[in-house]
């Protein structure tokens, strides 16, 4: 065997070895995000330094590969050298975005649960429509009004989409400054 042969052999290992404590990690960091809205970076990395080692021990996957007593160095050896961006990619997949914080000349950040529902919706025609018999409504009864006068008012239109009425209400609630909704479940103009 020739020492290239050798040296291919070892970072073929050492490349099985990284992908095994990355996937230690990984159930680290869904444990560590388990029910959070937000969280800090510096937090996440430090609880992976402080929890991998009893991680990979856990998950017992390392040891099929390699002796049990040289475990500690190589988690030593990949938390001296550890990646963070592929945590961040994984928190992105997880449904987090991360915002940047400077302070003086450190950059740090956070994470912050993200929800597909929070887009905006595209103002169509039939958008502006909704939006308009939505106001006609709450304006006829007063400035608030129950779910039931939007139906009972749309059902005596010809073509009228309930369910489009509620996404409607849900983006104006959402995104816009006009509508809110009374713990009681009543909606309500805010003009």
């Amino acid at each position: 065997m020739t020492w290239e042969n050798i040296l291919k052999a070892t970072r073929g290992k050492q490349r099985q070895t990284n992908r095994i404590i990355y996937t230690s990690a990984k159930g680290l960091i869904d444990d560590f995000i388990e029910g959070k809205d937000s969280f800090i970076k510096h937090e996440l990395i430090e609880y992976i330094k402080d929890n991998l080692l009893e991680r990979v021990k856990q998950d017992g996957e390392l040891v099929k590969i390699m002796v049990e007593m040289h475990i500690p160095r190589r988690v030593k050896g990949y938390l001296e050298k550890m990646n963070t961006q592929a945590f961040h990619t994984y928190a992105k997949n997880k449904g987090y975005r991360f915002l940047r914080v400077r302070t003086g000349g450190e950059e740090s950040g956070k994470f912050e649960r993200i929800s597909k529902a929070k887009l905006p919706a595209v103002k169509t025609q039939k958008y502006k429509l909704y939006e308009a018999f939505i106001k006609k409504i709450l304006k006829d009864e007063g400035g608030a009004a129950g779910m039931k006068n939007f139906t009972d008012a749309g059902n005596m239109i010809n073509g009228f989409d309930k369910k489009f009425l509620n996404y409607v209400i849900s983006d104006a609630l959402d995104h816009e400054n006009w509508l809110a909704e009374h713990e009681h479940g009543d909606f309500y103009l805010k003009e």
